[in-house]
């Protein structure tokens, strides 16, 4: 018989919540115990347990933790890894039907975040399917929801669909009717981030009702609700942000507000919400100083925060504004960095998406050769992730002209258009990326249209870095003295 089974055979509603509380309560204790017992098995283990202790139950800062253990960065980051691979083993069988009393089920979703949190997506894929399997429908679904979230991470848009489908089939045995409700909002939630991330979001009027439910459920004074509204409230800025969309602003700093008022403790989704935001104020150029600053103070608390998640986005972000300010060999550091974490706990899509932005900065380096191996290491991992798909074909075409290949870059282009159509920033970048090809063709005027294309584009949707290239490449072309003027004052604004 299963954990789940045994947690819940004899177990009404009001017992289930009381089990739940007392093992809330002797769980501290038990983490405690499981790491002095490993500590003492070896001198190794004893040091990475010392790491692990500090940096997730006392929330000190790697920086300080590894200077005080003598441990270099990278090392750091591969014995927090193994110490927490350890504890969650130790957990796991602490937690087994074999040695668990019959008290609750709660242990495996705990599991279930350590593993996800250790970069153990498969064996947290398979745990939340397990329980999902052998419990009760309120179970089930918490389960099913997980797996999608874990399934969003990995870049499996379709598992995390077909997951949500299963999760919403068990909602009708829920007896209570907040709650159903409750998991159909994060249902909702979910599948709108597995269409996104598709490539094929919900309608914009689909969208909107299913925001204003979410805000209907917090007016309500929910508190859950309000977990599930900030993340609707990110997922939603994130996909305006993509198209350039000015509302993506306003939706983000929504999103800030409700985790304040709401004091939401759950530090991925406060971490998520400052990435976000970052991003998105980052696009007028006056901020993006201001941007750069937001996002080391999120590396920063991610660091004593023990969120290695946290700190590999917020290091993203990082190197994102300082390639933006011109700063290439600081984004480069920053952006490796991040792909050392992603090694270590990332996901797939994580890694992508890294591997994507390093390519990126190389060709604002000049490095076409450099580019396209990110490139080809980015597509050796199976993504169905839209956006980045199409961001890396779109920076091959860059690194091709910089290689003297425009011929097969401009092949490439034209074929990429039709598939960005419907996304104003992927289309913005690819308009310049015609130009620069144009140019090195030698087809001065086509080049100077499709340069003055790109600066059109670049101005409707605020990107100071893409909005910087094309006025240069516009000035280069055609001598244009608004552009030079503009390229002036872009300049002052991201130097202020």
């Amino acid at each position: 018989m299963s954990l789940v089974e045994e947690a819940s055979r004899d177990a009404s509603p009001s017992r289930a919540r009381e089990r739940r509380e007392q093992l809330a309560t002797q769980l501290p204790r038990i983490v405690e115990g499981l790491i002095d017992e490993l500590s003492a098995e070896s001198e190794q283990q004893r040091r990475r347990l010392t790491v692990l202790r500090r940096s997730d139950i006392a929330r000190e800062s790697h920086t300080a933790i590894a200077a005080d253990v003598g441990l270099s960065r990278s090392q750091f980051y591969r014995d927090l890894h193994e110490a927490r691979e350890l504890l969650s083993d130790a957990l796991e069988n602490r937690f087994s039907p074999a040695g668990v009393q019959r008290d609750s089920s709660d242990p495996r979703f705990l599991a279930i975040e350590a593993l996800r949190s250790g970069g153990r997506f498969d064996r947290a894929r398979a745990l939340a399917s397990t329980l999902a399997r052998h419990a009760d429908a309120r179970e089930a679904i918490r389960a099913l929801c997980l797996r999608a979230e874990v399934e969003l991470e990995l870049g499996t848009f379709a598992a995390a669909s077909s997951s949500v489908e299963h999760a919403r089939r068990a909602i009708p045995h829920v007896v209570d009717e907040g709650s159903r409700r409750l998991f159909a909002a994060r249902c909702d939630l979910l599948e709108c981030e597995a269409a996104h991330g598709g490539g094929q979001p919900w309608p914009e009027a689909r969208r909107n009702a299913a925001l204003e439910a979410r805000r209907r459920d917090y007016r309500a004074g929910d508190s859950r609700a309000a977990v599930i509204l900030a993340k609707a409230l990110v997922e939603e800025a994130s996909l305006r942000f993509e198209r350039a969309d000015d509302a993506a602003l306003p939706t983000i700093e929504e999103a800030l507000t409700v985790v304040e008022d709401a004091r939401v403790d759950d530090v991925r989704l406060l971490i998520d919400v400052r990435v976000r935001s970052s991003g998105i104020r980052a696009l007028r150029a006056q901020h993006t100083k201001a941007a750069l600053d937001e996002a080391q103070q999120i590396v920063a608390f991610a660091e004593r925060s023990g969120d290695v998640r946290g700190l590999r986005a917020g290091t993203q972000m990082v190197a994102g504004h300082l390639l933006t300010l011109d700063r290439l060999e600081e984004a480069k550091r920053f952006a490796l960095d991040a792909l050392y974490l992603v090694d270590i706990f990332g996901s797939s899509l994580d890694r992508v998406i890294v591997l994507s932005n390093l390519a990126r900065i190389d060709v604002h380096r000049r490095d076409g050769a450099a580019a396209l191996r990110w490139i080809r290491a980015a597509r050796a991992i199976p993504s169905d992730a839209f956006t980045i798909v199409q961001a890396l074909a779109i920076t091959e075409i860059e690194a091709l002209v910089l290689l003297a290949r425009a011929p097969q870059a401009m092949a490439r282009a034209r074929g990429l258009e039709p598939r960005v159509r419907a996304w104003s920033r992927l289309t913005g970048r690819l308009k310049l990326a015609q130009a620069v090809a144009l140019e090195a063709l030698g087809a001065a005027n086509e080049a100077r249209r499709a340069s003055a294309e790109a600066v059109e584009h670049a101005t409707a949707q605020g990107s100071p870095l893409l909005r910087r290239r094309a006025l240069e490449l516009d000035v280069k072309l055609s001598g244009n003295s608004a552009s030079r003027r503009t390229l002036r004052e872009l300049q002052a604004a991201l130097s202020a």
